[in-house]
């Protein structure tokens, strides 16, 4: 089953539900390319939770570099939240492009919410 199909959350099995208001970007990096591996993401999906998973760290410090790996790994993210603002960013600006991918993240995301 495609996820951007318009399907409701009861269609996935429980397993593969996620909660993606307390994930981290290392969570939400792994689930994200297992749907890619078992075909239920196509690439151009995946493209609005690529960029969530991104953490810049200020600096090429040791410091920045430790925050880094501290961040990917263990630093939970409302995903859900995150992306609401998005959207409204990308809106003020005039941004309908971003606006449409973080809306379809934001479908996705609903669809697996458990």
């Amino acid at each position: 089953m495609r996820i951007g199909s318009n399907t409701v959350a009861s269609a996935y099995p429980l397993s593969s539900r996620r909660d993606f208001t307390t994930m981290s970007r290392n969570d939400l990096r792994e689930w994200m390319n297992g749907e890619i591996k078992r075909g239920a993401m196509t690439l151009d999906e995946s493209t609005p939770f690529v960029a969530m998973t991104l953490y810049l760290p200020v600096g090429n410090t040791a410091e920045a570099q430790q925050a880094h790996a501290a961040a990917m790994d263990s630093e939970q993210v409302d995903f859900v939240d995150a992306a609401r603002k998005g959207v409204y960013a990308a809106n003020s600006r005039g941004d309908d492009s971003t606006a449409r991918l973080l809306e379809s993240a934001l479908l996705i995301m609903r669809n697996y919410q458990q």
